[in-house]
C-alpha cells in the first residue's frame, strides 16, 4: 500500500515566518518529495482554518495530521518528515516539543525558534 505523501501550510499574507517556513519546505522538496498544498486561512473558502489558526501560522500538516506551528526550523521538519516516509508511525515521536499533546507551555511565538507546539 503506497502511503501518501501531502504536506500542507497554512499561511496568510504578510506574515513573514510563513514565507520563511514555505522557503523551507521548498528546499526540502528538493530532497524528499512529496506534494505541497499551500492555504491562505484568510480566504473565505478557508474560514475553518482561520478560526483554528488565526494567532498560530504558520502551521504545517503532514497527511492531514498537525506536524508543526509557528517558527519552522529546517532541520526540525526535515527530520520530522525523514521520520515520517521511512515509515515511522508518529512524527511527533521523537521530538517532544513539536508534539501538541505534550505542551512546550510556551505562547509559541515568544522568540525561541525551537519552542514548538503550544496547547491548541
Amino acid at each position: 500500500m503506497a502511503s501518501k505523501r501531502i504536506l500542507t501550510l497554512f499561511t496568510r499574507k504578510y506574515c513573514g515566518i510563513c514565507e520563511d517556513a514555505k522557503d523551507q519546505i521548498l528546499a526540502i522538496q528538493q530532497k524528499i518529495p512529496f506534494t505541497f498544498n499551500e492555504v491562505d486561512i484568510d480566504q473565505p473558502q478557508h474560514r475553518q482554518y482561520l478560526r483554528k489558526y488565526n494567532f498560530d501560522i504558520p502551521v504545517i500538516h503532514w497527511n492531514d495530521s498537525l506536524l508543526m506551528m509557528h517558527r519552522i526550523e529546517r532541520s526540525d521538519l526535515e527530520k520530522a518528515l525523514l521520520q515520517e516516509t521511512s515509515g515511522k508511525s508518529q512524527v511527533n515521536e521523537g521530538n517532544p516539543a513539536r508534539n501538541p499533546s505534550n505542551s512546550s507551555g510556551g505562547s509559541g511565538n515568544g522568540g525561541n525558534s525551537s519552542s514548538g507546539v503550544g496547547s491548541l
